[in-house]
């Protein structure tokens, strides 16, 4: 018997490509209903990745990525053909069982495979599923379907509901090395830091809510108390569960 939950997810990922801004993303029911679980991001042998360009050299030396580890995950593709390092053409729609990893400086994608790291730009990506070590799955979109277009790395889902969503991207700031001889303080080398930035998409916009005052100014734009919840929640609004909190705030609010 065919299993018609696998058959409407094929189906649902096959739309994607045609959709407007902001809707490829996958509706929380799917997560609900454990239709994307540990079973349906399996890791192969990498041998789907032959056609894609080759790192080259050691491995990069520098914590570039939004995390450093390779992820197992499934990574979905802007429909296009890909010329390969043989000449020839490869059609790119998506590929399962691979591990990869975002270089936010970059801008690009790197997989884990027996030939070393193969690389593909950003660019060509349109959203990305990904299961972290403990077995939990998130969703990763290209930042111009959020009219970002110009925003490096990917756009992670801190929550949804309907058309609106609650996204985290990462920045890498490269500090240059700030050694003062004459007092012995500062560094000789150079630093790698990573700075967070959150927003809110309203189903037509994007909003930066960074702050306590962005996030209060939201709040009363959706009708809702920004100081009684700042006050009262004690949410720092600083990493991404404060804004997984936020997000639930919100969508929960709706159904009052």
């Amino acid at each position: 018997m065919i299993d018609m939950t696998k058959m409407m997810l094929v189906t649902y990922l096959t739309c994607l490509s045609s959709l407007a801004f902001g809707q490829r993303i996958l509706p929380q029911v799917w997560f609900n209903e454990n239709n994307i679980s540990d079973k349906s991001i399996q890791v192969g042998d990498a041998s789907m990745l032959y056609g894609l360009n080759g790192q080259g050299g050691a491995e990069v030396e520098w914590d570039y990525f939004w995390k450093q580890d390779f992820q197992r995950a499934k990574i979905y593709f802007y429909p296009q053909e890909l010329k390969v390092v043989s000449g020839g053409l490869v059609k790119l729609d998506s590929l399962f069982g691979v591990e990869l990893r975002f270089d936010l400086r970059n801008d690009r994608v790197e997989f884990k495979s027996p030939d070393g790291i193969k690389v593909i730009g950003a660019e060509k990506v349109s959203h990305v599923l990904i299961q972290d070590s403990e077995g939990l799955i998130s969703q990763f979109i290209n930042p111009k379907e959020f009219q970002l277009a110009s925003l490096k790395g990917f756009l992670m889902v801190l929550g949804v509901k309907g058309k609106r969503t609650v996204l985290q991207s990462k920045e890498v700031l490269v500090q240059r090395p700030n050694y003062n001889t004459a007092l012995d303080t500062g560094s000789k080398e150079y630093q790698i830091a990573k700075k967070n930035h959150f927003y809110y998409w309203n189903g037509n916009h994007i909003l930066n809510i960074d702050s306590k005052k962005d996030v209060a100014k939201l709040l009363e734009s959706l009708r809702l108390n920004g100081k009684k919840y700042l006050k009262n929640s004690n949410n720092k609004l600083k990493i991404d569960e404060d804004y997984r909190d936020l997000a639930h705030f919100i969508f929960e609010s709706d159904s009052k």
